[in-house]
């Protein structure tokens, strides 16, 4: 069994991840200015319906296009000639 200030001491730990979690959660929201970013892109891949969808669902598109840019792989550096004087 643990002791009291082991509980204490988890508790705020507990407490610590749920903020950072929050945190990051939070950072993870478009703001009103992105949203209309996103609805002017949205616009030119599924038409007019962009302007007046829910804001979760340009969410949901943002992060979907998101997770497929980060799956790209950036060209290797290394692996690129040039030509040499």
């Amino acid at each position: 069994m643990a002791t009291y200030q082991e509980q204490i001491e988890r508790n705020r730990r507990k407490k610590e991840m749920r903020a950072r979690n929050d945190a990051e959660d939070a950072a993870k929201k478009l703001s009103p200015e992105q949203i209309k970013n996103w609805r002017d892109v949205l616009y030119h891949m599924v038409g007019p319906y962009a302007l007046v969808m829910p804001e979760e669902m340009v969410q949901e598109f943002r992060d979907r296009f998101q997770g497929m840019a980060e799956q790209l792989q950036p060209p290797a550096a290394d692996g690129v000639k040039t030509k040499e004087k």
